[in-house]
């Protein structure tokens, strides 16, 4: 129940972004990188679902892929719209 919940918040989220993506505040904060990271959100979402059921070196191994996977997607449009903000912002002595 709260995982639906959970990712039915971010699905509206998203269904939010794409209506208004033309807006000031959206189109400033560069609308694809906010859906990459609400995609990331919900694969982050998803991830316990990977526990279920019985225990293989597979499900272990696919749950640790899986995981990182989600979390480069979630934090990666921040990541690089840091480093490209940092290089475009340093001064020269």
């Amino acid at each position: 129940m709260l995982l639906a919940l959970a990712v039915l918040s971010k699905l509206g989220l998203l269904v939010y972004l794409v209506r208004h993506r033309k807006a000031a505040f959206f189109r400033d904060s560069q609308p694809v990188f906010c859906g990459i990271t609400i995609m990331g959100g919900i694969m982050g979402d998803f991830t316990p679902l990977l526990l279920f059921g019985p225990i293989s070196d597979t499900r272990c191994h696919g749950f640790v892929a899986y995981l990182l996977l989600s979390v480069t997607v979630l934090y990666g449009p921040l990541a690089s719209s840091r480093i490209g903000s940092g290089r475009s912002s340093t001064t020269r002595p």
